[in-house]
């Protein structure tokens, strides 16, 4: 004989293709919205990468300045005893060395 489905299967298979259909677009709603947190994150983590670059030249120029100055003081014939640390003070230097992400 042939087989044939009844009324009620055909509901029940109706019933989870359109369960099927509605986890679909739930799926693709999550992509989009991570897509879209992930775009957002890049750009934060773009301006973070700026941010440690414009740091670190701002910290390797004034190193390079402490350095000179520590140099031509020298030459002067200063005193060698520098309050600030000279170059190892700027290298140490908190501001310029966090992490903005330590916790």
């Amino acid at each position: 004989g042939t087989s044939r489905i009844s009324r009620e299967q055909g509901a029940e298979a109706l019933a989870a293709l359109r369960q099927e259909r509605e986890a679909l677009a739930q799926a693709e709603r999550n992509v989009e919205d991570w897509r879209l947190q992930g775009m957002h994150w890049r750009g934060e983590l773009q301006q973070a990468i700026a941010e440690r670059d414009r740091l670190q030249t701002t910290s390797n120029e004034l190193r390079q300045e402490n350095l000179r100055l520590s140099a031509s003081s020298a030459l002067a014939g200063a005193p060698s005893g520098n309050p600030t640390g000279g170059a190892m003070g700027a290298m140490a230097s908190p501001e310029v060395t966090a992490s903005p992400f330590a916790t």
